[in-house]
């Protein structure tokens, strides 16, 4: 029998617990921004809710560490569509932006820091001191319980990556199959299954109305020629798309990007309570991205 783990000795009296927890590093590395928020979200958020801190905090500092890594990358959906739609070389494009990207990651962080020491300083140094002994003995982690259905699901979403890459079949019917398979797998009653589709269309939703919206702005943007007009402005391809992609981090908290709807979703908060908190932070990080920029000559002022 192993020995019982032991418990961290209490810190001394009137010390200043220390937890950082507030900043989760800039994500995204594939430009998959509802992926990531899961990721984040999953990690940090029980913490959060344990602790007492507010959710919209994570939430602000995970939609700037997209939208500057994610927007930036030529992997990521931003940069691809502009390296595209302009022809551009990926290389050429990115070589430029490596600087302004990792100066305002620093920046990022360093916010990340501050929203930090802002959030530790109203926590009960009780409950902190409380929960850290939870961690340090383990009993913080849940113990759970290895059954056929881990195994089951595990195998479904190998088999599906291998399809996928094999092109077996269009993505949406190998996604649809790989559902359905899911659903009979986790959970077994018709009730259950129409109550969880109901829960996840609601998040269907706004995306769906997000992806008419830009198609009709986009057609009022051609017909009226402004997209011609921009076409024909004389500056360089390649500035377009690196200053198209600094926009990203303030896209990142608006609601247009329709991660940012499971995001909110996951922290249990609404669009107006985010857009209280996040801005404030996602618009001097934009600033400060355009600065590096400038400063490093991804983009110029002619």
């Amino acid at each position: 029998m192993s020995p019982a783990p032991s418990r961290a000795p209490p810190p001394p009296r009137g010390a200043r617990p220390v937890l950082h927890v507030a900043a989760p590093a800039p994500a995204a590395p594939d430009g998959d921004g509802t992926t990531s928020y899961m990721i984040i979200c999953s990690a940090f958020l029980p913490i959060y809710r344990r602790l007492g801190m507010n959710p919209l905090v994570l939430a602000a500092i995970a939609t700037m560490a997209l939208g500057c890594i994610s927007g930036t990358t030529p992997w990521g959906g931003a940069a691809t569509r502009g390296i595209s739609v302009l022809h551009l070389d990926a290389g050429e494009y990115f070589v430029h932006m490596i600087g302004p990207m990792a100066l305002t990651s620093l920046a990022i962080v360093a916010v990340s820091y501050w929203l930090d020491l802002r959030e530790r300083a109203k926590l009960d140094p009780e409950k902190l001191q409380a929960y850290q002994l939870e961690v340090a003995s383990g009993e913080a982690i849940p113990k759970g319980e290895v059954t056929w259905r881990i195994w089951a699901n595990a195998a479904l979403t190998l088999a599906l990556m291998v399809l996928l890459i094999l092109e077996v079949a269009d993505f949406v019917v190998l996604f649809m199959v790989a559902f359905v398979i899911a659903l009979l797998l986790n959970i077994r009653t018709i009730e259950e299954q129409q109550e969880l589709i109901k829960r996840q269309a609601a998040n269907a939703v706004p995306v769906m109305m997000l992806v008419l919206a830009a198609g009709i702005f986009t057609g009022i943007m051609t017909d009226a020629g402004m997209i011609k007009a921009m076409a024909n402005a004389g500056v360089h391809a390649d500035e377009i798309a690196r200053a198209g992609a600094i926009g990203q981090i303030l896209h990142s908290v608006g609601p247009a990007s329709a991660p940012l709807w499971v995001l909110l979703g996951r922290v249990k908060a609404d669009l107006g309570d985010f857009q209280k908190t996040a801005p404030r932070w996602g618009i001097p990080a934009s600033f400060a991205c355009i600065a590096f920029a400038l400063l490093t000559g991804a983009i110029t002022v002619t």
